[in-house]
């Protein structure tokens, strides 16, 4: 989806018949590498017709499927490697990265190795979201006054700079007020269809009532921490993806990609679980994910905490990149900060802009920050999927940070 949508060669366009090339495409000066992840989405397939994974099992995939894909093309293991992603990719790209490292240390065959140096996460899950949200989104002007103030009354145990899911307290019988003033917040924010992938965006999709139906499956739990049956995979949550739905649907498409025959109709809005995988993972519910039309069951075991990961990577010599659109709410730039901060990495470098050249004059494209083994960068404008909103600023922050020094 990514690939023909935000950063690769050829983009879709708006009739979902045709291609462009992208003038801003990550492949011109590195090579990309696109994998559907976990087997099940997509065209991906497993021809034993299990589709269950969680967080761990599907990085030990995507390693097996690296070395497959070297096993083909030996001549590109010489080459320094990034793994990258973004959205629920906060979780596979660090677990990924830590399959290759563990991959490389367990093999004596040299010819074996991937040349890991660095991961690259946009706008990533991680444990800080569920509180940044509420703040991004009251300092946004999305909250009224009346609702943020009862909600921070009603959770005093919640405060800033803490990780941990927002409704974690209040979904327990323990703190029933704490529930119900979550519950108004994000109600507000989702039945008032603010898009929360760009919140200075329109919202086109699903049309309200099924908003409001999502919202009361999320927060209505049967017993503590759980949902009372799997979610499903049709809501759009205000993103428009219907001329990727049709062009992935084309026959000639089809089979110019090899998909296999037997698998359903391709539609974008099975990767809404991905969304479910947030939304779960900051309102601190669990539910089983039911992905695509074989459905895949995805447990995300690791609850979204990803800094231990960063530091373990951190400590076996990659280094790391952690981008964030600002615009986005559901994985705000906020709650990125903060879990960068949490490592307590010596800074090397005050908070500065970055800039890009548009026209005849420098533009602020953004800020970075700089700590050791680890840069936060911002992209100005950006919502959730970053190279879809601002590609020309998404394409200066991958040549100044993440190929800055790769060969």
């Amino acid at each position: 989806m990514g690939c023909f949508s935000e950063n690769g060669p050829l983009l879709v366009n708006e009739d979902g018949k045709t291609l462009r090339v992208n003038k801003f495409a990550w492949n011109q000066k590195a090579n990309l590498l696109c994998i559907e992840s976990p087997v099940g989405v997509g065209f991906s397939y497993n021809s034993s017709g299990v589709y269950e994974a969680d967080d761990l099992s599907q990085a030990q995939d995507l390693y097996d499927g690296l070395q497959k894909f070297f096993g083909k093309f030996p001549w590109l293991r010489e080459n320094d490697f990034v793994v990258s992603g973004e959205s629920y990719g906060g979780i596979y790209v660090p677990t990924t990265a830590l399959a290759i490292l563990n991959g490389n240390a367990a093999t004596s065959d040299q010819s074996q190795l991937i040349n890991l140096k660095k991961f690259v996460v946009g706008n990533g899950v991680n444990e800080y979201m569920g509180l940044s949200t509420v703040m991004f989104a009251y300092y946004h002007g999305l909250l009224s006054t009346e609702i943020y103030q009862k909600f921070r009354a009603s959770c005093p145990d919640l405060h800033e700079f803490e990780k941990g899911p927002v409704l974690a307290p209040g979904i327990s019988d323990a703190n029933p007020e704490c529930a119900s003033a979550t519950m108004d917040l994000y109600t507000t924010l989702v039945y008032d269809r603010i898009n929360m992938y760009d919140v200075y965006g329109s919202c086109a999709g699903s049309p309200k009532e099924d908003i409001q139906r999502l919202v009361k499956e999320l927060l209505t739990p049967s017993t503590p921490g759980k949902l009372p049956h799997p979610i499903g995979n049709t809501m759009d949550l205000c993103l428009d993806n219907k001329r990727l739905d049709s062009y992935f649907n084309l026959a000639e498409v089809r089979d110019s990609m090899h998909a296999n025959p037997t698998l359903a109709h391709w539609s974008a809005s099975a990767l809404t679980t991905a969304a479910m995988d947030m939304l779960s993972t900051i309102l601190g519910v669990d539910h089983p994910i039911l992905q695509h039309p074989q459905m895949l069951k995805y447990t995300p075991s690791l609850h979204g905490e990803v800094t231990p990961l960063w530091l373990q990577l951190l400590e076996r010599g990659v280094n790391g990149v952690i981008y964030h659109g600002d615009s986005d709410l559901v994985c705000n730039a906020l709650g990125g900060l903060w879990a960068v901060e949490s490592l307590g990495l010596p800074r090397l470098a005050p908070r500065s802009a970055w800039t890009y050249t548009q026209g005849n004059s420098k533009q602020t494209g953004g800020f970075v920050e700089a700590f050791k083994g680890i840069s936060y960068v911002t992209v100005k404008g950006a919502g959730h999927l970053v190279p879809m909103c601002e590609p020309e600023e998404a394409k200066q922050m991958l040549d100044l940070f993440v190929l800055n020094d790769l060969k």
